[in-house]
């Protein structure tokens, strides 16, 4: 995931998925659309996502992107489907860029998370092409090197993630009504 999407766009659809927007994942590899979606997914921990998830969606079934509802559906770049509303934030996984018309929005508390993110995880990952290209070969999933996987620190990443989510919601408290 860290290799596909900049640290900027990770937050921006951390906090969609907080939102609950429509959120559609688009690549031309079906490992690298799963692998993100799921991946983003675990960084709402405490939370989860409660709406329709769909990491791979067949073309046969575009149109559930036109539901009314909150999805998380991860859709093939050939396959790039009409039926998405203007109200769909999509997230395009081989050029690292989202389209949407109006979220823009990221917690002002996420810069200090983006800076532990850039010092501690971004420097040990590069983005490589020629892993990219294998990671649709029929039980291949290697998609970190050995080496590169011994650099790459997961429980410090999920711990930047829980610090951060524990800012937002830590005085939820003082917005409590109680009548």
């Amino acid at each position: 995931m860290f290799r596909a999407l900049s640290i900027d766009n990770i937050l921006l659809i951390h906090t969609a998925l907080l939102m609950e927007q429509k959120i559609a994942l688009f690549s031309q590899y079906k490992g690298l659309l799963s692998r993100c979606a799921f991946a983003l997914l675990s960084l709402l921990y405490p939370f989860s996502w409660a709406h329709v998830f769909i990491p791979i969606l067949p073309e046969s079934m575009q149109t559930v992107t036109e539901a009314p509802c909150p999805f998380f559906v991860g859709l093939e770049t050939s396959n790039k489907s009409q039926y998405l509303s203007e109200d769909v934030i999509e997230v395009n996984l081989d050029q690292d860029s989202i389209e949407s018309p109006f979220f823009k929005i990221v917690s002002p508390y996420a810069e200090e998370v983006k800076k532990k993110l850039k010092i501690n995880v971004m420097p040990n990952l590069q983005k490589p092409d020629p892993i990219l290209n294998e990671a649709d070969q029929a039980f291949n999933i290697l998609l970190i090197s050995p080496d590169e996987s011994k650099k790459f620190d997961h429980i410090s990443i999920k711990n930047y993630f829980m610090k951060y989510m524990t800012k937002i919601l830590g005085n939820y408290q003082r917005f409590i009504v109680i009548y």
